[in-house]
Order: structure tokens, then sequence, then C-alpha cells
């Protein structure tokens, strides 16, 4: 047994000794004889040294370590709800603090670690639902403050939000730079010093560097008491049958002991008013010069009434009193006896008997179906089925004003779109021909052009 042990150990050495390469041992090293003349204990053992020798004979013949060669997996960045991990979102919290302190190379590498975020958080809200998730979120004169700004938006991101409804216009003032604003509302920010800051174009830009789609969020026909403010803008404001408007109506609310009411900031418009559409859409030009991902419109409706007022029964709890509304209802007459009973209706609520015997001939106003048997029905009948129909003339037309204004601010988003996709395929070509082919070809060309469209 000693003498057999001596053997192997001997031929082991004797291998080792000689040793050139991994392969060139084994090849000089018998494991039929081991197997044959050993005890299972030593077998054992020779063959793990057997697989030693083979590790490293595959070692040898690669030209970097064999640990290497493994894949390493790159650490998670977001988890299952598309939230930011809590290491990568304190990286980048420590990366943005040196950078503001002027750290140029910590700058550039929170700039990688915003792009890296807003990748990552790409691909898990495309595979995962929901698809989009949306913040609403007001800015406040406070975030002019320095580092502010990219603070709320990469933890909009850490969140999971990959949209931003940002309040542009609301509560009588907008989110535009004071130095730029010639609206009648005031901006957002008005400290002293400030007047050029833009914080409506500064968030979509780093919104954008975050992979956030940024929206304007805008209310519509509530204007704000800083628009009813202005002694020129007073017909510009929506009045009901009781000779009030909105601010009023609240105001008296708030006096009635019944009633737990705060009148809000509001002040809602005669949306037939030509100025207080030219007023909307000249400020929802600026808004969209400064490249939203879209404008969420807010308050596309009329005030809502209070207590028992809270629905409306009568023409006068309609709020089509304005100066521009009333007009307006009364050219949607198509006779001088239609414009005549709509006067009435509007002017006592409701007609009599008295009114509908003196007109000379049968009322008419758009929308209107005259019954075949008309002529048949007493004065009583007469009456009641011509206040049945101006009463929805009435409904139409204060849902009408709505829906009208409501394309004012659909013209200036359509008009937005045509100015960025340069309307039709022949402008494009034409600029694509002025600003880049002549400038390169100085010779006379010929294009045939064949569009249909």
């Amino acid at each position: 047994m000693n003498n057999t042990r001596k053997k192997i150990h001997n031929k082991i050495i004797g291998a080792l000794k000689g040793y050139r390469s991994p392969l060139e041992t084994i090849q000089n090293f018998s494991i039929k004889t081991i197997c044959q003349h050993t005890p299972w204990y030593y077998r054992f053992i020779s063959l793990g040294l057997v697989g030693i020798l083979l590790s490293l004979a595959v070692a040898w013949g690669s030209d970097r370590p064999v640990l290497a060669q493994l894949p390493l997996s790159s650490p998670r960045i977001t988890n299952y709800y598309c939230h930011i991990v809590d290491t990568a979102s304190e990286e980048k919290t420590t990366l943005r603090q040196a950078a503001l302190a002027g750290d140029a190379t910590a700058q550039q590498q929170y700039n990688d670690i915003l792009q890296n975020h807003a990748d990552a958080l790409h691909r898990c809200r495309t595979q995962n639902w929901p698809k989009n998730q949306a913040i609403w979120v007001r800015l406040y004169p406070c975030d002019v403050q320095v580092g502010r700004l990219e603070q709320l938006l990469d933890e909009f991101v850490d969140l999971g939000y990959n949209h931003v409804y940002l309040e542009t216009f609301y509560n009588g003032q907008v989110l535009l730079p004071q130095a730029e604003n010639d609206t009648p509302w005031p901006s957002v920010v008005r400290q002293p010093g400030y007047e050029h800051r833009d914080l409506l174009a500064e968030a979509i830009a780093k919104g954008h560097e975050r992979g956030l789609q940024v929206y304007a969020w805008m209310f519509t026909m509530n204007f704000g008491r800083s628009y009813a403010n202005h002694s020129d803008r007073q017909q510009s404001l929506a009045q009901n049958g009781y000779g009030q408007t909105s601010i009023s109506l609240y105001e008296t609310a708030s006096l009635d002991p019944n009633l737990t009411f705060t009148p809000p900031d509001e002040a809602f418009i005669d949306p037939y008013n030509r100025q207080a559409k030219l007023d909307f859409y000249a400020m929802s030009q600026k808004v969209l010069a400064r490249q939203p991902d879209g404008i969420l419109f807010d308050y596309i409706r009329y005030p809502v009434g209070l207590g028992a007022d809270l629905v409306a029964n009568d023409v006068e709890d309609l709020w089509i009193y304005g100066e521009s509304s009333q007009q307006a209802l009364l050219d949607r007459a198509l006779n001088p006896s239609g414009r005549q009973l709509i006067q009435h209706f509007l002017e006592k609520g409701h007609i009599t008997e008295d009114d509908v015997s003196t007109i000379t001939e049968e009322p008419l106003w758009q929308g209107r179906q005259v019954d075949s048997q008309a002529e048949e029905f007493s004065l009583e009948q007469q009456r009641s089925t011509l206040q049945a129909d101006l009463w929805k003339l009435a409904v139409s037309h204060a849902v009408q004003g709505v829906l009208d204004f409501l394309n004012v601010a659909e013209l200036c988003i359509h008009q937005w779109l045509e100015e960025r996709r340069r309307l039709s395929p022949v402008s494009c070509l034409g600029e694509f021909l002025e600003e880049i082919l002549l400038e390169q070809i100085k010779k006379p060309i010929v294009i045939f052009v064949d569009e249909i469209d």
C-alpha cells in the first residue's frame, strides 16, 4: 500500500516538475492507472486534483480570467411600481447638490443619471400598467429658488410619474414672466428682480430633460377676480336674470347664516363676449409659445348655484343675461314675431296670452319645429307650447355658449399644431428647397410635385 502511494506521489511530483502547461501535465498523467491501483478514497482525491488541473487548462487558454467571462447584471433602477429605487434616488440627489455647488464633473454625472432614469421610467411605464401616471402641480413664487424646480421634478420621476399637469392659468393669475405679460391677469411670480423668470418654460424644458411630458392646465370660463377688477372688463362678466354676477352671488351667499360658505376667487365670464374671447385667445397663444406637450382645460361651465338654486328651474337662473349673450339669443330669431317673444321671455321669465295674441305671424327661431296642427290650438295651448319651446331655446343657447367658447380654445391648439407640422408636405418641401437644397445646388432645377389632398 505504501509503495503504491509513493508511486502515485512520485508520478504527480514528476508531472508537476516537468510542467509547461496544464494540458501537457494531463497528457503525462494516467487516470486509468490511478483507478486500477488505488482505494476509493485515493481515487476521490486524485480525481479532485485532475478537476483542478482541467480548470487551470481552460483558464490557460483564455485571454482573461474565468470570472470575468460571466455576465454581470446591472442594478435595477425601478421597482414594480416604476418608482426609482432608493439607492439610485439618493445618488441623484447627491449629484444634484454637488452640481448646484459648481462641481462640473458632478454636473455631467447628474445629466447622465437624469437620462438613465428617464429611459428606465419609459421602459417601466411601457411594460406596466398604467402606461401614464400624472401629477397635478401648482408652482409658487418660492419655486424660483436655485435648485427648487430640479428637486421637484426629480421627485416626480422618483415616484414614477411620467406626465405633469402644470397649473398655468388659475385664480386670476398666469404663469408667465412679468416682463412679457401684457394680459389682463397678473403673473404668478411678481417679486422684484424676477421679472424675467419664466417658470413655465423652465418647467417644460427641465421636465423634458427627465423624460416627463408637461401639460399646461388652464381655467377656461373662470377668469378670476383680478379680471373683474378691470373697469373696462365689467361687460365681459356672466350675469343671471337677477342682475347678479358670480362674484355678487357668492358674496351674498356668504352672508346667509344657513350656509357655511366662503366666497371663492372666481369670476365667470359671458362666453358670448368678444373681449373675453380675445383676452383668452391672446393669453393661450403666449402659453403655447412655451411648447407644452398639450393643454388641459378646466372650468368649462357656468357658476354653480347654491342651496335651492343648485338646479335651474327658471330662465332667470340661467347665466345668459350678459349684454353679449342676450344679443346673441335675440339674433337666433328667424322673424320679427320670434324676436318679440324671445324679448318678452327674457324680460318677464314667461310669456302671456296677450304676448301671443299680439304677434302677426308664426314665431320662428333656430331649431324650432312648428306643429302642423298649431293653428287649431287654443290661445292657452299656443302660449304653453311656445313657452316650452322658448325654455328649450334658452337652455340650448346657454350650452352653445360654453361650446363656442371652447372652440376658441381649440382654435389656439389647432393653429399651434399646424405651425408645428408646417401645414402640408408641399410647405415642408418648400422649406427644404429654400433652406437646404438650393444652398448646395446653384444651377436651375425643376421639381414635379403630385399632391392629392
